[in-house]
């Protein structure tokens, strides 16, 4: 019996419908993968708000940096123009 194309990754991946579907499988894999190397003592580290923490089991979690959002903010509907610099 032939596969459904749904069941293509690059089918899902180009069609914008399915875009929350790959982000559900990433988000439980992170969840899953951070889990198995907390529960084997391993550190783990993640940005929580704009600071950079480390945690190991067992241990108190570190906060090992700042983490500071530099993104552009553009206004929906403004134009902008390319130059040469």
């Amino acid at each position: 019996m032939a596969k459904k194309s749904t069941e293509y990754l690059t089918y899902i991946e180009e069609r914008r419908k399915h875009h929350d579907k790959i982000a559900k499988i990433a988000q439980e894999a992170t969840w899953k993968a951070s889990k198995s190397a907390f529960d084997d003592s391993h550190e783990i580290t993640y940005v929580k708000g704009d600071e950079i923490i480390q945690e190991k089991k067992g241990e108190k979690k570190k906060v090992i940096g700042k983490y500071s959002n530099n993104r552009r903010k553009v206004k929906v509907g403004s134009k902008g123009s390319l130059s040469k610099r």
